[in-house]
């Protein structure tokens, strides 16, 4: 199997199929995943309102729910139109991957990335992923919002011990909100892929099995979206 394409969201281009890796290929599932993700509007943001998160704190909980809402629909589609085969599998699809065991950060106010370099637009996953090699960082993969594009956008990532968001590859600023899984450094490096949450063999073996205990962060346990101990999401 071809490494998966390094399709960065470092050019803002909407991801309109949340989940396009559902078990199977289930393409009907998808599909209605787009329709439904494309035909809703944003979810409207209450002004105040503020959730904590980690070490962080998500200052509009109304842009958070507006990344969160299309996943919850692409899980859901992906769970309904799985196959028998993948019964026994923990996740039915990414975007519920995502969604149980995802860690949302805020991006600092300040640039704090300090000696690093950013790389170039439209190469997210491995910027991220060279960032997480060379410094032991927590590699972190899944969506991220902007004041322009509030759903989400594919787009890597890394995340300090105590989940301050470290963006290689967009501006200081740009980013607002971010949910994705969390990654210890060894793991990320031991996937050959360019990213992780592809249906390469990894990326297959992170749905039936959920992540490994060697590549989860233990720090962030506490923090995870929907933690959960065994089974896959009723929706």
């Amino acid at each position: 199997m071809k490494p998966a394409r390094d399709r960065s969201s470092g050019d803002l281009v909407p991801r309109r199929n949340l989940d396009r890796h559902v078990v199977a290929q289930s393409t009907l599932a998808v599909d209605q995943a787009e329709t439904a993700t494309v035909a809703r509007p944003p979810v409207p943001r209450g002004p105040g309102r503020r959730r904590a998160v980690g070490s962080g704190v998500v200052s509009d909980e109304g842009a958070l729910d507006a990344v969160l809402a299309p996943l919850t629909v692409a899980a859901r589609l992906a769970s309904q139109q799985a196959p028998p085969s993948a019964a026994t599998w923990r996740y039915r699809s990414f975007a519920e991957l995502v969604l149980a065991e995802g860690v949302v950060g805020t991006a600092p106010t300040t640039d704090v990335v300090g000696h690093h370099r950013r790389g170039p637009s439209g190469r997210c996953f491995s910027n991220a992923s060279s960032w997480s090699r060379d410094d032991g960082l927590i590699y972190a993969e899944g969506y991220a919002a902007t004041a322009r594009v509030p759903f989400g956008v594919e787009h890597a990532w890394c995340l300090t011990g105590t989940a301050i968001v470290l963006d290689p590859t967009w501006p200081p600023g740009l980013g607002a909100v971010y949910v994705g899984i969390a990654v210890t450094s060894a793991y990320r490096s031991s996937v050959a892929e360019s990213s992780l949450l592809h249906p390469h063999p990894a990326g297959l073996a992170l749905l039936r099995d959920g992540l490994p205990d060697h590549a989860r962060v233990p720090a962030f346990d506490g923090w995870r979206l929907s933690p959960r101990r065994s089974g896959a999401a009723s929706y």
